[in-house]
């Protein structure tokens, strides 16, 4: 026989508040785990679709440096890079900049070439890191002047109307 108590007028079967008690436990469970799934799901989201895709950026480490009104050396991870190449394709800046990628062996010769203006990172003991190059750094090849991080479409047509006398 199944244990009931009375409550005021009501007969209340005490095995029928456990099992709902333990289906109410069950559902909170369940729908927790649908919200952490949704959770994920637009985590997922965000990262796939949301964030900068990938750049194909150009490498032109081992070419001439002739034609070219800057340098633009950049880390294929580093958002900054991804931003100020993205301003300068919009200018049409591209085809005037000599791209060195900062991680790239066959970099290292135009990077030792330009270190007096390129800012590197220092460990504790001040030896320069592996690949410790900030990034973005655009240099003016005619004045040497140079700009560290990103740069926003006006400032790049300043940047590059001063480094090439006002054409761009």
């Amino acid at each position: 026989m199944k244990p009931i108590f009375k409550y005021g007028f009501t007969y209340i079967n005490i095995i029928n508040l456990e099992e709902k008690e333990i289906r109410m436990k069950k559902n909170t469970k369940i729908a927790l785990a649908l919200v952490f799934v949704f959770i994920a799901l637009i985590g997922v989201f965000t990262f796939l679709f949301l964030l900068p895709s990938p750049i194909a950026y150009r490498n032109d480490c081992g070419k001439s440096l002739e034609g070219f009104d800057s340098l633009f050396v950049y880390k294929q991870e580093c958002p900054y890079c991804h931003a100020q190449f993205t301003a300068m394709e919009s200018l049409n800046l591209t085809n005037h900049t000599y791209m060195i990628d900062a991680e790239d062996a066959t970099c290292s010769k135009i990077i030792n070439d330009y270190s007096d203006y390129i800012i590197y990172h220092k460990n504790s003991n001040n030896i320069l890191a592996q690949v410790g190059i900030l990034t973005p750094t655009t240099i003016c090849l005619s004045t040497n002047k140079t700009f560290i991080g990103e740069m926003t479409s006006e400032l790049l047509a300043e940047f590059y109307g001063n480094c090439t006398g006002g054409v761009i």
